[in-house]
């Protein structure tokens, strides 16, 4: 059954009419390749649904061992991937690079966006499978509907399409030891990252400044990062006494490793999380109307989740958060 992710009526009746035309003039019925050599997987979109497909790509890697896996990206995070010995190649999506693309026996669209499923049609593998949440289903040999579901659950579905074990426990993140000497000071310290990609995820600086004035009277050694552009913002949040640590977004490899570096990390539901999950990093995860337990496999012994009661992150209190900080690190 068709679940579309497009609310408007309108635009999803104009999307099931298109599709209903493309799959008159393009539906794809090719068999499955006997030999798969070559796998593209197309992840254009932010870092942590990146992290999120890396079960999927190691899933993959364990099935078809020979096999070339590339994986194709628009953003700086794509680099994050080089660190994982289960990707052949990471390449960064342009003009360019899509006229180099070679014939790959098998493309893999997990995003389920109109422009993806289009930029399949144009690569012509062998097989392909992806999702038509949003049409454009008719370009792919097994097309999924999943709706507005989250990137593990769609991983579990594709390998399920494929026949192929999915596994959960994955390696954790290699980032490299030169990157990671430079913040081994930082191993006792608690790293705050105060902000995510959308408004109604985040804690509040009031909330973050008095949970940071409270490790302060209990001993705890803390610094903040973020991003250089939220500057303005941290500025607001933090005591001029406490360290700051900001990031360009080209400076993924030395954030990332900060992160691997630190003894805890205290975040809204963001990339900073994914990364300290994949990196085996304790985390107290602050997550407002999304469920953490399907968004990743978290180990509860490592990881705390406070989940915000009908989705107000001002029900999470300061008292909840140092409990958990007591819990995670002793």
């Amino acid at each position: 059954m068709k679940k579309y992710k497009i609310q408007d009526p309108l635009k999803k009746g104009a999307i099931t009419l298109l599709d209903g035309v493309l799959s008159i003039l393009f539906r794809r019925t090719h068999p499955f390749p006997k030999v798969i050599r070559r796998i593209l997987i197309l992840r254009l979109d932010n870092l942590g649904d990146i992290l999120l497909t890396r079960p999927l790509l190691f899933s993959l890697r364990q099935a078809y061992p020979e096999a070339q896996i590339d994986v194709l990206m628009k953003t700086p995070a794509c680099n994050v991937l080089r660190f994982d010995a289960f990707v052949d190649k990471v390449l960064f999506d342009s003009k360019k690079e899509r006229r180099a693309l070679k014939q790959y026996d098998l493309v893999i669209e997990p995003k389920g966006r109109l422009d993806y499923a289009l930029l399949v049609h144009q690569l012509k593998p062998q097989y392909s499978i992806g999702f038509g949440d949003a049409g454009g289903g008719a370009f792919f040999d097994v097309c999924l509907f999943q709706g507005d579901q989250n990137s593990m659950t769609k991983n579990r579905a594709i390998c399920e399409t494929l026949r192929i074990k999915y596994l959960v426990e994955i390696p954790v993140l290699n980032v490299p030891a030169d990157l990671k000497a430079s913040h081994m000071k930082y191993s006792e310290f608690v790293l705050i990252s105060p902000f995510s990609s959308r408004a109604e995820k985040d804690w509040g600086i009031s909330r973050f400044r008095e949970l940071a004035s409270e490790l302060q009277k209990l001993g705890k050694s803390f610094l903040f990062c973020g991003e250089k552009s939220r500057e303005k913002e941290l500025e607001l949040l933090v005591d001029t006494k406490w360290e700051v640590k900001l990031f360009q977004p080209d400076q993924l490899g030395s954030w990332m490793a900060l992160v691997s570096s630190v003894k805890l990390v205290i975040a809204p539901d963001s990339a900073v999380i994914h990364v300290a999950v994949a990196a085996r990093v304790p985390s107290i995860a602050l997550y407002s109307l999304e469920d953490p337990a399907i968004w990743h496999p978290y180990d509860a012994n490592r990881h705390r989740v406070l989940r915000a009661k009908e989705g107000r992150m001002s029900a999470i209190t300061t008292a909840q958060v140092l409990e958990c900080v007591d819990g995670v690190t002793t």
